[in-house]
């Protein structure tokens, strides 16, 4: 898709801005009064996705893969929530090339319904509460 000016021209501003206040801790919220049409959240999504000069926008190499697998199936075993940044950060010093948070989470998606087409679960499981003789139990209406 075809970008028009005056998202370059937010683009710009973005990574001018982030030139001059990347050392400062508010650097998002700084930039969020400039770009008022933009909420500090879309600006950090773009900037660790798309803007920030130290992405590596070639897709992931394969050992690049594996360990993005062996370091989720880390948190998984330990029921863990995944941590992502932590994950991005040891991609970048095992390998030296940094990757978007969205890219990490885009791959790890589709291995996940590729295993769930394989196995053939469709989704998880929903919760469902198991009552066993508890005498506040509500009783269905109809």
């Amino acid at each position: 898709m075809p970008q028009t000016s005056k998202s370059r021209d937010i683009d710009a501003i973005i990574v001018n801005s982030m030139k001059k206040l990347q050392h400062r801790s508010n650097c998002f919220d700084i930039i969020s009064r400039k770009i008022p049409e933009c909420s500090k959240r879309q600006i950090i999504f773009r900037w660790r996705n798309v803007l920030d000069p130290c992405l590596c926008h070639e897709p992931l190499s394969f050992q690049e893969r594996n360990f993005i697998d062996n370091e989720i199936f880390e948190y998984l075993k330990c029921n863990k929530i995944i941590n992502w940044r932590k994950i991005i950060e040891k991609v970048e010093k095992n390998y030296g090339r940094r990757h978007g948070d969205r890219k990490l989470k885009y791959y790890w998606f589709k291995v996940r319904k590729y295993q769930r087409e394989i196995t053939g679960k469709t989704k998880e499981p929903p919760f469902t509460p198991t009552f066993n003789n508890n005498p506040f139990k509500m009783q269905p209406i109809f």
